[in-house]
């Protein structure tokens, strides 16, 4: 059963449904020959292979089937179970199951609990999610840092910077949570949140945080660091931090064309997006325009003519060339 369910195709998932059709239900006077009865495992296998094939609907016929029959459902059913109803959607379903496990003695874990408290952020339930963690700590399942992550990142989605601020710094000042901060993602996101708010003095309290508790700042920090300094308008900081970044992606370098551009660096910036046409970086042609725009505007600002011209005819040269090659095709 294992073997058919595990091949992934369609016709290992029909082999496996057929032997386990053919397998008895589990009942106490089964006979003594013959095929053997269904047990946990073959149940736990069945469930699996039809979450694994999106047959959500066939994996919770099968757990009522179970529940019917003497077989109890251990921690694997519900995580299968829970995991399938996220993937199709159903969150409500999840969070029934969860509730489910608890009323019949099973202490769902960790894992089970982020699986949920994550689908209630991407739904921007965030009540219900924020329950979950408190729910979590009533029967000392201990949140992790993906935990906060996922609630941090759920906040600032929904655009409540404030309290997902908040959230790190009662994490951080709780010594049971305190090490769970020192991670890099969350101080990234703590540090978009300074940066939602304008706030690019508490972006740089942080950074100073991060590198007293040993967590090196990534890529994604520095993105974000830079875009906290243009939001607070200090330009030429903004534009220091962009040479640390090493292979910067696309979002990092259109921040960093943005910072240059404010901070009146325009020969830096143009070199930086005539780069981006000899093919050195992956800039998309919406961030290549915008960058663009903002250095000739910036430049115009400043009365620099110069570098607004020499913008103005590599953007010209750039499309022109694009217009050629296509039609060459």
């Amino acid at each position: 059963l294992a073997a058919a369910a595990k091949r992934g195709t369609d016709e290992g998932l029909r082999a496996a449904v057929e032997i386990f059709d053919s397998m008895p239900n589990p009942s106490l006077s089964n006979p003594p020959f013959g095929k053997p009865a269904k047990n946990l495992v073959t149940f736990n296998t069945m469930i699996n292979a039809f979450a694994n094939a999106g047959q959500y609907q066939n994996a919770y016929s099968v757990f009522q089937t179970m529940k019917k029959s003497i077989v109890r459902p251990d921690r694997v059913t519900y995580t299968t179970l829970i995991k399938a109803s996220i993937k199709s959607g159903d969150v409500s379903k999840a969070i029934d199951l969860l509730d489910d496990m608890k009323w019949v003695g099973i202490q769902p874990d960790i894992v089970s609990y982020n699986n949920v408290i994550e689908s209630l952020c991407n739904a921007n339930r965030l009540f219900e999610a924020k329950d979950l963690v408190n729910e979590m700590e009533r029967a000392q399942v201990s949140p992790d840092s993906m935990t906060y992550g996922l609630l941090m990142k759920g906040l600032l989605k929904a655009n409540k910077p404030g309290p997902c601020l908040t959230l790190f710094e009662s994490a951080f000042s709780d010594r049971r949570t305190t090490a769970l901060t020192e991670n890099v993602q969350l101080y990234t996101t703590a540090i978009s949140a300074a940066a939602a708010l304008g706030d690019h003095e508490r972006a740089l309290e942080l950074v100073s945080r991060m590198n007293l508790a040993g967590v090196k700042p990534n890529k994604k920090t520095l993105t974000a660091l830079m875009g906290a300094c243009i939001a607070g308008k200090k330009y030429k900081a903004a534009a220091d931090i962009f040479p640390k970044i090493k292979n910067p992606d696309n979002y990092a370098v259109s921040v960093g064309l943005e910072a240059l551009c404010l901070a009146g660096k325009f020969s830096a910036a143009l070199e930086l997006i005539t780069d981006q046409q000899s093919g050195q970086k992956m800039l998309k042609g919406k961030q290549v325009m915008s960058g663009y725009n903002t250095l000739i505007k910036e430049a115009l600002l400043a009365g620099d003519f110069n570098v607004a011209r020499e913008a103005l005819v590599s953007l010209i040269h750039r499309f022109s060339n694009q217009f050629h090659s296509h039609h060459v095709h």
